[in-house]
């Protein structure tokens, strides 16, 4: 069976490298991953990973490619459908996106999809999720922001299972953030200065410092998701 996930939050709140270390730390639990950079105006995991593929994800919604044309490999194993940034908004592409998305159902166990992190954009490709993993900074504006649009996202039936912290303060308050957002806190991610250095690198941090803070805690999340598999 084929689960449909989404991974959305505020713009800066670090979901694109999330998405990507989560995919890896899956891959390596031997489940099979398709990762799609689907926030096609400000598509981020090709920088990341360094792979420039000779197809991108635009083809298909151009109506060039056939979406099976637009997979690559990454070198952890991982399939990757990744985006050029579009220059301008295009409704009519989105509900291509959401086609490719459930075009790939039957052909992995998990889609994972760089979402959107903007509301209109994301309300119109998010009925094809099984569930959502929302991210949010460990600042008091960014959880306020993040309240309000959970709650927009969850008034269109979308089920979001939980919350990545990410950059945790070390005075946080886990519970007392659950209770401002309603949503359980699935991991927390520290601020890593190695994380920095591999986005420099052009290289996911769970390969290159598989035993930081941020990995750990990746893998961590790897091993919820893949609990609700089994």
């Amino acid at each position: 069976m084929t689960r449909i996930i989404h991974i959305s939050g505020n713009s800066g709140s670090g979901k694109s490298v999330l998405a990507l270390n989560l995919g890896i730390a899956l891959s390596q639990k031997g489940r099979e991953v398709i990762l799609v950079d689907g926030n096609i105006y400000s598509a981020d995991i090709a920088n990341y990973s360094d792979i420039s593929p000779e197809v991108f994800l635009n083809e298909f919604l151009d109506g060039e490619k056939d979406i099976e044309e637009t997979i690559v490999f990454h070198p952890s194993g991982m399939k990757m459908i990744l985006s050029m940034a579009e220059k301008a908004y295009t409704p009519e592409k989105h509900e291509k996106l959401n086609k490719a998305l459930l075009s790939l159902t039957g052909k992995t166990e998990f889609v994972l999809v760089d979402s959107f992190s903007h509301s209109p954009a994301l309300f119109s490709v998010i009925d094809n999720a099984d569930e959502m993993i929302f991210v949010t900074n460990d600042d008091f504006p960014s959880i306020l922001k993040s309240k309000e649009f959970i709650k927009k996202i969850e008034s269109k039936g979308t089920n979001i299972v939980g919350v990545v912290l990410n950059k945790k303060r070390k005075n946080s308050n886990k519970k007392h953030i659950e209770a401002i957002l309603e949503k359980r806190v699935l991991v927390e991610i520290p601020y890593d200065k190695n994380l920095i250095d591999t986005v420099n690198m052009k290289q996911p941090i769970s390969l290159v410092y598989p035993k930081s803070e941020t990995s750990k805690a990746i893998t961590e999340l790897a091993k919820i998701i893949d609990i609700w598999e089994r």
